[in-house]
């Protein structure tokens, strides 16, 4: 009987609890996928700001191109003679806010009208386009957009809709 029940205690603790050798190899494996993990974030972190930066450019062209089509020709040709660019603001999500103090100002965007290229078996460049030139700056300074390494450049061409001459 003594013997039986000495025979029962070893299997009894054989399948009880991991031996030292798979902890620490299993310790081990944890380890390094956990460092692997910290070593991906900074560049998928980097990765997710660009992409939230390029969809929000993105929606502010979309919004001042929209603006601009909306306005009529003779209006365009005034801003393309006239010079000057006027500034919008933006959230982070790229709407357009109406103050440039507003606290959720983060980007600053300038729109210059300017003739458009001429184009392929054109004799001269048409009266009936516009390129709009627009550069976006992160924060709400102007002088962002002054400088070349602050700010990214969009064009687009724009084309007359309405009727008029």
């Amino acid at each position: 009987m003594r013997h039986a029940l000495q025979l029962w205690n070893k299997r009894r603790r054989r399948h009880h609890g991991f031996s030292m050798t798979e902890t620490v190899l299993a310790s081990g494996i944890a380890v390094m996928t956990v460092a692997v993990l910290f070593a991906l974030l900074p560049g998928s972190l980097g990765s997710l700001r660009d992409s939230v930066i390029l969809s929000t450019d993105s929606r502010i062209v979309q919004s001042v191109t929209a603006s601009y089509q909306m306005l009529e020709w003779a209006q365009v040709q005034k801003l393309r003679h006239t010079g000057g660019a006027p500034l919008f603001y933006f959230d982070i999500q790229g709407d357009e806010l109406h103050a440039k103090s507003a606290p959720e100002a983060s980007f600053v965007a300038s729109v210059e009208v300017t003739s458009p290229p001429q184009l392929p078996g054109a004799q001269a460049p048409s009266t009936r386009l516009g390129m709009l030139i627009i550069r976006i700056a992160k924060g709400t300074s102007p002088a962002c957009l002054d400088d070349p390494r602050m700010h990214r450049v969009h064009r687009v061409l724009l084309a007359q809709t309405d009727a008029s001459p």
